[in-house]
């Protein structure tokens, strides 16, 4: 019985959250992505429905694994989570997806963390062009984003707006 209240409850978290424009604290959705490791498909389901309605990037690579899950209600929970968190349409397809999650990885590894902390010591020209690469990398915005809000008050328009639209593209909120 609690499997299936647990599954059900997930559920109702995704009308809710769709209904009210709630987020949920780093403890809830911590909370929430210990179910995409559940025995019961409806509660992986359901955490994956939650993950995608939240916007969870931490929860991007336990929903890749759930791409190749017994259950195809897991299956398909978990790919429009991941589609729903990136704005991206791959396919159901787990190998494209770790791709994708990997070359992200690599990048933060190689260069996004680095262009993060370099961020105040550069031109205002560069500054605009990391901004417009941090843009397009929203998998780590948990360090991004902190980063990237001082600049909303710059006197230069031009970097309020690149700013904006890394935040706008890692849908965190300054």
């Amino acid at each position: 019985e609690q499997p299936r209240a647990d599954a059900y409850l997930l559920t109702r978290l995704v009308l809710v959250l769709r209904d009210d424009g709630e987020a949920l604290d780093d403890f809830d959705l911590g909370r929430v992505r210990a179910y995409l490791n559940h025995d019961e498909p409806g509660c992986r389901a359901g955490a994956a429905r939650v993950a995608g309605r939240t916007v969870d990037f931490e929860a991007a690579g336990p929903l890749l694994e759930l791409l190749g899950d017994e259950s195809s209600i897991v299956v398909s929970a978990a790919h429009q989570a991941l589609q729903d968190i990136t704005d991206l349409r791959f396919g159901p397809s787990a190998q494209r997806w770790r791709l994708w999650h990997q070359r992200e990885m690599d990048w933060w590894e190689d260069r996004g963390e680095v262009l993060v902390e370099s961020l105040p010591g550069l031109s205002r020209a560069h500054r605009i062009s990391a901004l417009n690469e941090l843009a397009s990398h929203p998998l780590q915005r948990r360090h991004i984003a902190p980063a990237v809000e001082p600049y909303l008050e710059d006197v230069d328009s031009r970097t309020v707006m690149m700013a904006l639209s890394v935040l706008e593209s890692a849908r965190a909120t300054a």
